[in-house]
């Protein structure tokens, strides 16, 4: 005999079927609750991370235009410098 057949012979005591149950429904709103918050937890973090990046890649872009205008700069200053063109 196999120890599923087993089981469904053996009846258990009120007591613990009680317990059985009372667990079951103790536990279900539990992983229903940490299910919800972690979907929320994640998609925050989702929009955290891509507000991050976006800042990052606009902080990137305004050095990369502060570079480029003291580049334009020195070069009108070195064009206009008549002694530096002799």
């Amino acid at each position: 005999m196999s120890w599923l057949s087993k089981l469904k012979q053996k009846t258990y005591s009120l007591q613990v079927r009680f317990f059985a149950f009372s667990l079951l429904l103790a536990i279900i709103p539990i992983i229903t609750i940490i299910s919800v918050s972690y979907n929320q937890y994640r998609s925050a973090l989702k929009i955290r991370v891509s507000e991050t990046n976006f800042n990052t890649v606009k902080q990137k872009a305004d050095n990369i235009d502060f570079i480029l205008s003291d580049v334009k700069a020195s070069s009108l200053f070195l064009l206009q410098n008549s002694e530096l063109l002799r």
